[in-house]
């Protein structure tokens, strides 16, 4: 499943989602999460061996997620599902691929030839395409699919929380020096 991801004046970190795939309810889910600099929309014309999608040249792997597919019925999207951190530069466009390799995605069919957006001041996720062989110049090409489900972010592009206080710490009297930390 391929989408793009959008950031409106400030750096974006999507930080987790939901998303439902063709397991059962209540199965485990799982997929490899891929990013493109720009847009990773876009297929075949004709042939399914065009479009970012046909060619891993460009994607880098971010790792893999896991999660449990919800119950059965409407929504069935999964529970929260942290995965690895996209980063979306201020003003700038990445492409994100989901590579199930457990399960397959579930999906909604968008309006036949036109990718639909949805956004708020911060973040536009640009409905994307399916592929049946992600990165291969063979398959099946989809187009439009809608992510089911939803992505939680933060502002700002990560590296930590908070803001450095002091210069280098020094040793005290046990001969260490002071260390603290944050995460949230």
């Amino acid at each position: 499943m391929f989408f793009d991801l959008t950031a409106g004046a400030s750096a974006v970190t999507v930080t987790e989602l939901r998303t439902a795939s063709s397991a059962a309810a209540g199965a485990a889910l799982e997929f490899e999460v891929l990013t493109f600099t720009g847009s990773g929309l876009g297929g075949p014309g004709g042939p399914v061996a065009s479009g970012p999608g046909s060619d891993p040249t460009g994607w880098t792997s971010l790792g893999t997620a896991a999660g449990v597919q919800g119950p059965a019925g409407a929504p069935d999207i999964s529970s929260s599902i942290d995965i690895p951190d996209i980063v979306v530069p201020a003003g700038q466009t990445v492409g994100v691929c989901l590579r199930f390799t457990v399960a397959g995605p579930r999906y909604k069919t968008g309006t036949l030839g036109t990718y639909n957006t949805f956004a708020d001041a911060n973040l536009t996720l640009t409905t994307g395409d399916v592929r049946s062989t992600p990165f291969l110049p063979s398959g099946s090409y989809f187009f439009p699919r809608e992510l089911v489900g939803e992505l939680t972010y933060v502002l700002g592009s990560g590296g930590g929380v908070g803001t450095g206080y002091c210069g280098p710490a020094v040793a005290n009297s046990t001969g260490n020096a002071a260390t603290i930390a944050g995460t949230g």
